[in-house]
C-alpha cells in the first residue's frame, strides 16, 4: 500500500488505543511506526533495483521484525519522554508495525510474514495497491478526530467511525473477491480450460472490476469480471509463457530471481536481443474498450547479455492515475474490459 494509507491506519490505531494518554503523540508515533517496515527500500542504495525488489517486503515485513522492532522503539520512546509505561509504548509501536504488514498482505505482492521460518509471500490480493475509497474513509475519520483537540469523546467517535467504515470496506473487498473468484472458476470449467492455479485480483482503484490470472501448462488465461454485471460469461485471453525465450540470457539465476519475485506469474516477450519478463501479479492497466492490443503492465523486468544485471520498468504514475475515470466509467456502465495479447 502507499505511504499515506499506511500512515493513516497507524495513526488511527494509535489514536484509538493511546490517544487519551498521549494526546497527539499517539497518532504521530503510530503513523511513524506504520511506515518503519518500508525502510527496506533503502536497500536500493546498495544493490540494483531487481535485487532491491527481492529484498522489499522481506525480513522487515515479518512478525519477528515487528516484535523485535516494537521492543526497541518502545524502549527508546520511553527513555525519551516517558508519559506512559514502557509496555504501552511498545504496544503502540507493535500495533503500528503490524498494521503495515497486514495491509501489505491485502494486495497481490504480499509480505514475507513468517520470515525466516517460511520465506514465501502471504498475499490475499483483495485490494489494489492504491485504493482511494479505503484511504478516504480511514483518513476522513482521523482528520475529523484531530480537529477536536480537547474533546476526547468527539475524537473517539470520529476516529472509530473512520476505522469501522474502512474495516467494513475491507470485508466488502473480500466478499467481492470471493464472488469474482467463483465466476472465474465456473467460466474456466465450462470452457474446458486446464488450469493448475489462479489468482483473482482487483483492477486498479476499485473493488468491483476484477481480473484473473489462471495458469495452464503453456501459458496464462486472463479474464475480467464486473461484480455489478449479472452476465457471468467471461472471455479469456491466452498469454503464452514462451519458455524458449530464456535462451536470450545466459545467466539462469536471472529467471530464478524473477520466478521468486513473481511466484511464477510472469510471461516472456522478446524485444530485439532483450528478454522482457512481465509480472502478471502486479497487474495490467485497465484496457480500453472495445479492445486494447497493447496492454500496459505495471511491472516489467528487462534483461540482455550486454548487461550484468537486469533493469526494472514500472508504469508511469500519470498513466495509472489517468485510468481512474475510465475505471469508474466501466463500473457504472457495468461493462467488462476486454484484452487481446500482442
Amino acid at each position: 500500500m502507499d505511504t499515506l494509507t499506511h500512515a493513516a491506519l497507524g495513526a488511527s490505531i494509535g489514536e484509538l488505543t493511546f490517544g487519551k494518554k498521549l494526546g497527539n503523540q499517539a497518532p504521530l508515533w503510530g503513523a511513524i511506526a506504520a511506515n518503519v517496515p518500508d525502510l527496506d527500500l533503502l536497500s536500493g542504495l546498495f544493490v540494483n533495483r531487481v535485487e532491491a525488489l527481492g529484498f522489499h517486503r522481506g525480513p522487515t515485513h515479518s512478525l519477528v521484525f515487528c516484535f523485535v522492532a516494537a521492543a526497541i522503539l518502545g524502549y527508546l520512546l520511553y527513555k525519551r519522554n516517558g508519559k506512559t509505561s514502557l509496555q504501552q509504548w511498545s504496544w503502540l509501536m507493535l500495533l503500528g508495525l503490524l498494521s503495515h504488514v497486514f495491509l501489505d498482505c491485502c494486495n497481490s505482492i504480499g509480505a514475507q510474514l513468517f520470515y525466516p521460518f517460511y520465506k514465501g509471500y502471504i498475499a490475499w490480493g483483495n485490494i489494489f495497491y492504491v485504493d482511494p475509497v479505503y484511504t478516504l474513509l480511514l483518513a476522513s475519520g482521523l482528520l475529523l478526530a484531530l480537529r477536536y483537540r480537547k474533546d476526547q469523546r468527539a475524537r473517539r467517535i470520529f476516529n472509530s467511525l473512520g476505522l469501522t467504515l474502512s474495516g467494513i470496506y475491507l470485508v466488502f473487498t473480500f466478499t467481492n473477491q470471493a464472488v469474482a473468484n467463483a465466476v472465474f472458476t465456473n467460466a474456466l470449467h465450462l470452457q474446458g480450460q486446464s488450469i493448475q492455479r489462479k489468482l483473482t485480483l482487483p483492477a486498479p482503484f476499485n473493488t468491483f472490476i476484477w481480473y484473473t490470472v489462471a495458469e495452464g501448462p503453456s501459458g496464462f488465461n486472463l479474464g475480467y469480471y464486473n461484480v455489478l454485471d449479472d452476465n457471468y460469461q467471461v472471455d479469456f485471453t491466452f498469454l503464452p509463457k514462451h519458455p524458449l525465450l530464456d535462451t536470450l540470457v545466459q545467466d539462469p539465476s536471472i529467471l530464478e530471481q524473477v520466478e521468486s519475485l513473481t511466484d511464477g506469474y510472469f510471461i516472456r516477450e522478446k524485444q530485439g536481443d532483450t528478454l522482457i519478463l512481465r509480472d502478471l501479479r502486479c497487474g495490467i492497466n485497465l484496457p480500453e474498450l472495445p479492445v486494447s492490443s497493447s496492454p500496459e503492465y505495471f511491472l516489467s523486468y528487462f534483461y540482455s547479455n550486454t548487461h550484468k544485471s537486469g533493469s526494472v520498468k514500472t508504469l508511469e504514475l500519470s498513466k495509472i492515475w489517468a485510468s481512474l475515470p475510465r475505471t469508474w466509467e466501466l463500473i457504472w456502465e457495468e461493462k467488462i474490459p476486454r484484452l487481446t495479447a500482442n
